[in-house]
């Protein structure tokens, strides 16, 4: 059995969630005192550009001590979680567009999509990112003192050929809704063999503050003919998330699934790799809301 090593920070969906949410919040911040002398797009052009050259102190100067957002970060945890995103991502950019500012009783509320891409090069592999995050924000004078996490999308690939997955999956679904998860290969598979495996976490604070190596575990020769698993006793330490390929029959996922009973943020990931021709990790945010909250998102634009 081939396995593949990589870090991250902590899970694979999180450390773009950290990287979109920061470059979501900076750019919101146009809307505030600091930004009447310029254009909204001239403030977010700037903003960005902080963001890029990985200047944490001029990021979180538009943070409120009370800062807090819906994956449970506050200032502190957020500059964390920045501090040792940018250590391993150190050639992230971005470019956020703000899509709506609408003042409320307490301020302004800003709706923001940002746009991520980067390089992640380990023991010789580059990893390729993109992300595209749309999220809400809440400013008191020119500082952000909330951020909802709207809806999320991630791309990572490794290898000459890594596999373009399509991903079918709701942004938002009632509390107990049933919901359909596609992940497609759009290339024909042929006769190669295609494996992979569906990864599902839910969205909390703590995860930001870890850091985990995933191990991607391919299947043998003999496995991919027979079908069979070989039995391999294997202990895992905490620090490493396992992740086991599997061949598949047909050219991806299609799996349907029940919604939790309460409200909850999610990461589903679909895993899916060629043999010996690429690997692409394609992740979506799903976020479980009571009716509610499903009819006052409803009219939102999909990513």
């Amino acid at each position: 059995m081939r396995r593949l090593w990589t870090k991250f920070l902590p899970v694979l969906p999180i450390t773009v969630v950290v990287v979109s949410s920061v470059a979501g919040s900076v750019m919101g911040s146009l809307v505030g005192d600091r930004a009447i002398a310029a254009s909204p797009q001239d403030v977010m052009n700037q903003l960005d550009a902080a963001s890029s050259r990985k200047d944490v102190k001029a990021v979180m100067q538009f943070y409120s001590p009370n800062f807090s957002n819906s994956d449970g970060l506050n200032t502190q945890s957020l500059e964390k979680s920045l501090t040792q995103l940018w250590q391993q991502y150190p050639n992230l950019t971005y470019r956020t567009e703000v899509k709506s500012a609408t003042p409320v009783s307490t301020g302004m509320q800003v709706e923001t999509t940002t746009y991520v891409t980067g390089k992640q090069e380990r023991n010789g592999q580059q990893w390729t990112i993109t992300s595209t995050l749309r999220a809400r924000q809440r400013f008191q004078g020119d500082r952000i003192v909330r951020q909802e996490i709207l809806a999320e999308q991630t791309v990572l690939t490794l290898g000459e050929k890594p596999p373009t997955v399509k991903i079918n999956l709701p942004e938002t679904v009632v509390v107990g809704q049933k919901f359909n998860f596609e992940a497609i290969v759009q290339e024909p598979v042929g006769d190669d063999f295609l494996m992979g495996t569906i990864v599902s976490e839910t969205v909390q604070p703590t995860l930001f503050a870890s850091q985990k190596t995933m191990q991607i575990e391919f299947p043998s020769i003999a496995e991919l003919l027979s079908e069979r698993e070989l039995n391999r006793p294997q202990s895992t330490p905490p620090t490493v998330q396992r992740l086991k390929l599997q061949r598949l029959r047909a050219g991806g996922f299609f799996k349907q699934a029940q919604a939790a009973k309460m409200p909850e943020t999610r990461w589903i990931s679909a895993v899916l790799a060629r043999h010996d021709a690429g690997i692409t990790i394609a992740t979506q945010r799903l976020r479980v809301v009571g009716k509610s909250e499903a009819n006052r998102t409803a009219s939102l634009p999909n990513l």
